[in-house]
């Protein structure tokens, strides 16, 4: 089975001298460590044993979800059982609950993506470019902010977070 890539890493994360989750540094300390993935380099990333390498396993966390797509999706799942007739999940139609959840936190987790997206392939400035290489900068920048535009009508309140 192959490890998973990490993108998003500070440089100490991506060479494996910091914690993926709690961004402990891990050089020169007695802190136990195991190797959960690779950087976009290719370099093996580690976390520290325990919560921080349990957590670094779970899917979720790895897609980077935030934290308010996880509390829109709680909110949703429960405000639609408690519209259940029995205000049992037993007895729910798994539908009735799963669709709210879903819509709920869906747009937020692409909002989130999608900055993440822009963020990364922002290109940066270099006087010294010829006249073509950049228009393409300006194209991928351009391409940028119409990701971050996007990001911001699915998430209003998450560029100011």
């Amino acid at each position: 089975m192959t490890q998973p890539r990490w993108d998003g890493l500070d440089p100490a994360q991506a060479g494996g001298l910091a914690c993926v989750i709690c961004t402990r540094e891990l050089r020169g300390h007695s802190t136990p460590r195991v190797p959960v993935g690779h950087s976009v380099t290719g370099s093996p990333v580690m976390a520290c044993t325990g919560s921080c390498a349990q957590q670094a396993t779970l899917p979720a966390w790895r897609l980077g979800i935030p934290g308010e797509a996880w509390t829109a999706a709680g909110i949703a799942f429960l405000t639609a059982l408690d519209d259940t007739t029995s205000k049992d999940v037993r007895d729910a139609y798994p539908d009735d609950l799963i669709t709210p959840t879903v819509r709920a936190a869906a747009g937020l987790i692409v909002a989130a993506e999608l900055r993440r997206l822009a963020t990364q392939y922002q290109p940066g400035t270099d006087p010294r470019l010829s006249y073509a290489q950049r228009r393409h900068r300006e194209g991928i920048a351009a391409v940028c902010a119409a990701l971050t535009e996007r990001a911001d009508e699915l998430d209003p309140a998450g560029g100011a977070r």
